[in-house]
C-alpha cells in the first residue's frame, strides 16, 4: 500500500509540474514571440532588411553581367577555333588535290597549323 502511495505521489506531483511549466513555458513563448514582432517591426531593423535587399539585388545584377561578359568572351573564342580548325581541315583536303611535293607541302602546312592550334590551347589553360 505504501509504494502505491508513492506511485500515485509522484505521479500526481508529474502532472502538476507539468500542468504548471506548461503554463510558464507557454507565458515564455509568448513573452519571446512579441519581442521578436517588436524587433522585427522596429523601423531600424526594417531599414538594415531593405539595405541588404538592395545589396542583395546589386550583387545578382553583377553577377548576370559578369556572366553575361565571360560567355561572349568564350563564345568568340570558340569561334575562333572552329574557324581555325576548318582552314586546317581546307588546307588537307586540298592535299588531294596536288601533287607528290605540293602535297608534302601542304601537309607540312596542316602539320604546323595544328601544332600551332595544341600550343595555343595549352597556353590558354595555363
Amino acid at each position: 500500500m505504501k509504494h502505491l502511495k508513492m506511485k500515485l505521489a509522484t505521479g500526481l506531483g508529474l502532472a502538476a509540474g507539468y500542468v504548471l511549466g506548461t503554463r510558464a513555458g507557454r507565458d515564455q513563448y509568448e513573452k519571446i514571440k512579441h519581442t521578436t514582432a517588436d524587433l522585427w517591426n522596429d523601423p531600424r531593423v526594417q531599414d538594415k532588411v531593405h539595405a541588404a535587399g538592395d545589396v542583395a539585388k546589386e550583387k545578382v545584377h553583377d553577377a548576370g553581367e559578369t556572366l553575361k561578359e565571360k560567355s561572349q568572351e568564350a563564345s568568340e573564342t570558340l569561334k575562333e577555333k572552329v574557324n581555325h580548325t576548318d582552314d586546317v581541315g581546307e588546307k588537307f583536303e586540298a592535299t588531294n588535290n596536288r601533287s607528290d611535293n605540293e602535297n608534302a607541302d601542304l601537309q607540312n602546312q596542316v602539320k604546323e597549323a595544328a601544332e600551332q592550334i595544341q600550343s595555343e590551347d595549352k597556353r590558354g589553360r595555363h
